[in-house]
C-alpha cells in the first residue's frame, strides 16, 4: 500500500509540474496542449486515489469480515465442548439416580408433566418431510417453551427437603438441555454438529424422562 500512495504522489506531483508548464507555455496551441495534458494527468490522479481509498475499506472491512468468522468460530468451538461436558454430566447424573421415590406428594403433577415433555421430545421426528423448516423450528421452540415453563412451576414452589424435590430438579435440567439443544439442531452448520447435538438432546429427554419416573 506505500508503493500505491508513492505512486499517487507522483502522479499529483506530475499533474502540479504538467499545469506549471503550461503556465508559462508561450502560443496558443501549446498552452492549449499543455492544459489538456495537465488536466488528464489530474483527473487519473484523482481517479487513482479514490480508488486507492475505496480499495482500503475494501480490504479494512474484510479484515474485520475475518475476525468476525474467527470470534464466531471460537464460539462454536466454546459451544461444543460445553455440550460434551453436558454430555459426560448428563450421563454421570442419569448412573445416579437414586432409587424411585415412593411418596412423590406435591411434586407428582410436576413429574407427570415432565414425563409428558419427554416424550413429545423423544417423539420429534427431525427429518420429517411432510413439515417445512419454520414447521419443525416452531415445533422446537413450543417444546423449549414447555420446558421452560415447567421450570418456572417448580421454581415458584417452596422448597422442602423431600427427596422427590430433588429428582424433578435433576429432571428439569436434563429436559431444558435437551429442549434447547434440539433447537440449536436446526442451526447446526454442518452434519458433525447435527449428529453430536442429535445425541445430546436425545440423551437429556431420557434421562429427563427417568428422573421424572422416579417420582411416580
Amino acid at each position: 500500500m506505500e508503493l500505491q500512495v508513492y505512486c499517487i504522489l507522483i502522479m499529483f506531483a506530475v499533474a502540479a509540474s504538467a499545469f506549471a508548464t503550461a503556465i508559462n507555455s508561450r502560443g496558443v496551441v501549446r498552452m492549449a496542449l499543455s492544459y489538456v495534458l495537465a488536466t488528464l494527468i489530474l483527473i487519473f490522479a484523482v481517479f487513482t486515489a479514490v480508488r486507492y481509498s475505496q480499495d482500503s475499506a475494501i480490504a479494512q472491512m474484510e479484515i474485520e469480515r475475518v475476525k468476525m468468522e474467527e470470534q464466531i468460530k471460537k464460539a462454536e468451538e466454546e459451544t461444543r465442548a460445553e455440550i460434551a461436558k453436558k454430555i459426560a454430566d448428563s450421563i454421570a447424573a442419569a448412573a445416579a439416580v437414586a432409587e424411585p421415590v415412593k411418596e412423590a406428594g406435591a411434586y407428582s403433577p410436576l413429574a407427570q408433566e415432565g414425563i409428558s415433555i419427554s416424550n413429545a421430545l423423544l417423539a420429534v421426528n427431525v427429518a420429517d418431510e411432510s413439515k417445512d423448516y419454520d414447521a419443525l423450528v416452531a415445533e422446537a421452540k413450543a417444546l423449549q417453551g414447555r420446558a421452560a415453563g415447567l421450570k418456572r412451576k417448580f421454581d415458584g414452589m417452596p422448597k422442602d427437603e423431600d427427596p422427590a424435590r430433588v429428582q424433578i430438579d435433576k429432571g428439569i435440567r436434563f429436559l431444558n438441555v435437551s429442549a434447547n439443544t434440539l433447537t440449536l439442531y436446526y442451526r447446526a452448520e454442518n452434519e458433525s454438529e447435527e449428529t453430536e447435538r442429535l445425541n445430546v438432546y436425545k440423551q437429556n429427554a431420557n434421562a429427563a424422562k427417568s428422573a421424572f419416573a422416579s417420582v411416580q
